[in-house]
């Protein structure tokens, strides 16, 4: 298992645990270990990134350096691209519930997202599911590109690639445009509302500005993908236009 696969898998692990804090709500009566746990989640989702960031550098140089073909550097950049995607996923999961986790009305009555399921279940569908759509969009164009590359298939597999830069352009519009829709329509619950579930989902969009940082993980690989395929098909016979 290489180094960013092996990152992937803390942070799922770590957003295993945010999502454990927040399903369980054990935290909202433990007082200052709350603020450490909360704030220990943050600053290991912070160094995960930095890390994913650090390790794609190294991570895009070994493909060109040992990549035998254009189309062998397509494919492994697309493999690249499911595992960068997949760590992002799980990096918003984590920021997102370790936020929501942390949000709660009391004393005396202490009440959390989980005493009001369907409203945090609404919020989180409303301003986190279309992040988390569009950063899975880019795996899966990237992918879609890669198997346009294998049946040679040149024009369908640069649209793909093109498809793949905007879907990261995506990400970054998608994550700040959901912070006021957050804000507006479900943060305002936490002061003017009944539902701690839409307070939580609204208090915890502020997270998705964060996500913005995904354009600088994925990007150089959909970018040198893109570069690949145009080599690829400057080499083939007759131009390589199959479709």
């Amino acid at each position: 298992m290489n180094r960013l696969a092996v990152c992937t898998v803390a942070a799922v692990a770590a957003s295993a645990v945010a999502v454990f804090d927040l399903v369980s709500e054990w935290t909202i009566q433990m007082g200052a270990a709350a603020l450490v746990v909360s704030v220990g989640l943050f600053v290991i989702a912070i160094a995960l990134y930095l890390a994913l960031l650090v390790i794609g550098v190294g991570e895009r140089r070994r493909i060109l350096a040992s990549a035998p073909s254009s189309v062998d550097v397509v494919r492994r950049a697309a493999g690249s691209v499911r595992w960068s995607a997949l760590a992002v996923i799980a990096l918003s999961v984590l920021l997102f519930a370790n936020c929501s986790a942390s949000v709660s009305s009391g004393p005396p009555n202490y009440a959390g997202p989980m005493n009001d399921v369907s409203g945090y279940v609404r919020g989180t569908a409303e301003v986190f599911l279309p992040v988390i759509l569009v950063i899975a969009l880019v795996a899966v164009v990237a992918t879609i590109a890669y198997g346009y590359v294998t049946r040679r298939q040149w024009s369908s597999a640069r649209n793909a690639a093109q498809a793949a830069i905007w879907s990261v352009v995506a990400i970054a519009i998608a994550a700040v445009a959901t912070v006021p829709v957050g804000f507006i329509f479900l943060g305002s619950q936490c002061f003017f509302g009944t539902s701690s579930g839409a307070c939580a989902a609204g208090a915890a969009s502020f997270t998705n500005v964060f996500l913005a940082g995904a354009f600088a993980l994925l990007l150089p690989y959909i970018l040198m993908m893109m570069r690949a395929v145009q080599s690829a098909a400057s080499a083939a016979p007759g131009s390589g236009e199959t479709d």
